[in-house]
């Protein structure tokens, strides 16, 4: 038999009888005080003529008009949001400017131009990595949106998997021009060297 058991048991057996002891010395006492409440003596009762008694107006000048203006000031200009703090981009971005769409056709980006990240940042090199002197490529795929964000990351291939975690964190901050669709399977390699 486990010793929590009889431990439980015996705490059942002392704590039922102490908890009913007070609850029934609360149950006295409220009672009590219940009992000797203070009714005022019957003399000392305020009757009420009417519950729906109509006030009559205040004598005097008109309340109403003296508090509400006649005339509204103009409403004031409308606040414009600050444009400068709504994109946060991180310190360590890089924006890349991607080439100008040549004069072929329609004058729309080609898929080779509209996979230059416009925002990338590098990433941390990993300081286990960097005390074991391991260096070397990562190759990772992910897609892209049709408004340039990075969707589903993931490794193919990395000499140490202590670049992993890096990698993906970087990737995800990636920042593409955005082409109307969905980018799908884009490759890319991302070399981790000791200076």
């Amino acid at each position: 038999m486990p010793a929590f058991i009889p431990l439980s048991l015996g705490r059942l057996i002392i704590g039922l009888p102490i908890a009913a002891c007070v609850t029934a010395g609360l149950f006295l006492v409220m009672s009590g005080i219940i009992a000797q409440g203070d009714v005022p003596p019957e003399g000392d009762l305020v009757t009420v003529p009417s519950i729906n008694a109509k006030v009559p107006p205040p004598e005097g000048p008109d309340l109403i008009n003296s508090i509400i203006p006649q005339e509204f000031p103009p409403a004031p200009p409308p606040i414009r949001p600050d444009r400068s703090k709504q994109r946060t981009v991180p310190d360590n971005a890089q924006r890349v400017r991607p080439k100008k769409p040549t004069r072929e056709g329609s004058g729309e980006l080609t898929i080779e131009q509209a996979l230059v990240p416009i925002i990338r940042v590098e990433p941390a090199y990993p300081q286990g990595c960097a005390q074991r002197g391991a260096e070397g490529p990562v190759t990772v795929e992910f897609d892209i949106s049709p408004q340039g964000a990075i969707l589903n990351p993931r490794i193919i291939s990395s000499v140490d998997r202590c670049f992993e975690r890096a990698t993906l964190q970087a990737v995800r901050k990636w920042k593409y021009s955005p082409v109307g669709r969905t980018t799908r399977n884009v490759r890319t390699t991302i070399n981790f060297r000791l200076n």
